[in-house]
């Protein structure tokens, strides 16, 4: 496993564990066979993710393939063209754009507008201000969206189910979640950080009982 923090952060190197970082950028490269967890101002991951995948940040950028799922919460949240999600995402943020490919369920939660131009293999849930479904999706399952205004779906785009909408007018107040599932993600890994920094022999001891005694 790898734990790392610092003002830039930049993981090249194949970690066959798990990958922790936090940073004001934060960038993943590498392959991770297992989970990654990470936080910072801007956070860029290209790299091959063998579980699942917590992300939380001012930007975040998604091009990793990952095995299964993806949470992930920002101001900015882009699951790009080349990104593929094993199983679920979840996306929350102001601005949320989703692309690539979710081989299950996608939700979407967005303060401004959520913008879907993704292939997804199940349903797809969008709660935001105004809601786009551009040219190039296809979505498998229905599509649920709760808007202050319908959804905006591109002629050329594919729902294979039924579309339901409801209009809501309180998206900004319900927004207030992610914001504070970013703030307390972050503090949490810092504070799990900053507790194997200054007593790694606790955290040592911690992992031992976890085994021994689950």
């Amino acid at each position: 496993d790898l734990l790392t923090a610092g003002s830039t952060v930049r993981v090249m190197n194949e970690v066959t564990g798990d990958v922790a970082a936090a940073g004001n950028e934060v960038t993943i490269d590498a392959p991770v066979d297992g989970y990654v967890m990470s936080a910072g101002r801007r956070v860029t991951l290209v790299g091959k993710i063998g579980n699942d995948l917590w992300a939380a940040g001012e930007t975040v950028n998604i091009e990793s393939p990952i095995a299964n799922n993806a949470m992930v919460a920002g101001r900015t949240v882009h699951l790009r063209g080349n990104a593929v999600v094993g199983h679920d995402a979840h996306l929350a943020g102001n601005d949320v754009t989703a692309e690539g490919r979710v081989e299950r369920n996608l939700t979407i939660g967005a303060g401004g507008i959520a913008r879907i131009n993704a292939s997804v293999g199940g349903t797809v849930t969008a709660r935001a201000t105004r809601v786009a479904v551009l040219p190039d999706s296809v979505i498998q399952g229905d599509l649920y969206v709760k808007a202050a205004q319908p959804p905006d779906i591109s002629p050329r785009a594919r729902v294979m189910g039924h579309i339901h909408y409801e209009r809501t007018i309180d998206t900004e107040s319900w927004f207030m979640w992610p914001h504070r599932w970013l703030i307390s993600g972050i503090a949490l890994l810092i504070l799990g950080l900053a507790a194997v920094w200054f007593s790694p022999a606790w955290a040592a001891h911690v992992a031992t009982t976890m085994r021994t005694r689950v």
